[in-house]
């Protein structure tokens, strides 16, 4: 029994664990920002998949910006994940922007060809706040006016 409890508690540890490690910022009433630091694996993205989509539907946010300038490292698993993601949050209505690209990510995420076009990137934060505070998004060059709540 004393063992089963000790399982428990790791296992609730763990959860705690990972929802820190996926942490999602109100930025406005209607966006948030989550800064990914560190190496991004399967488990990570299932975890960020989950917790971001989820805080869309029950918050209503219309724009959520990730922040990977803490990313080492963005590899096709990362790359797909994270494209994946963003159309999941298109489904729900919400648009999504990829921030702080830098060099090395560029390389990779370049690497998708045509599936990166579709999404919004700038190179640091501040630009994507900026434009979240202002009202628009840059889509495929261009800004374009978001949804009104």
């Amino acid at each position: 029994m004393h063992l089963q409890e000790k399982l428990a508690t790791i296992e609730e540890q763990r959860e705690v664990i990972r929802a820190m490690s996926v942490p999602l910022l109100p930025l406005t009433s209607t966006s948030a920002v989550v800064p990914l630091v560190g190496a991004i694996d399967s488990a990570r993205l299932a975890v960020l998949s989950d917790r971001v989509l989820r805080s869309v539907a029950d918050k209503r946010f219309q724009r959520v910006l990730f922040d990977i300038t803490g990313v080492p490292l963005v590899d096709d698993e990362v790359a797909h994940g994270l494209l994946k993601i963003v159309r999941a949050l298109r489904l729900l209505g919400a648009d999504a922007a990829l921030v702080g690209i830098r060099p090395e990510v560029a390389q990779a995420l370049a690497s998708l060809g045509d599936a990166l076009a579709s999404v919004t990137t700038y190179s640091t934060l501040e630009q994507g706040i900026e434009s979240v505070l202002n009202g628009r998004i840059r889509q495929s060059g261009a800004y374009r006016l978001d949804r009104s709540p």
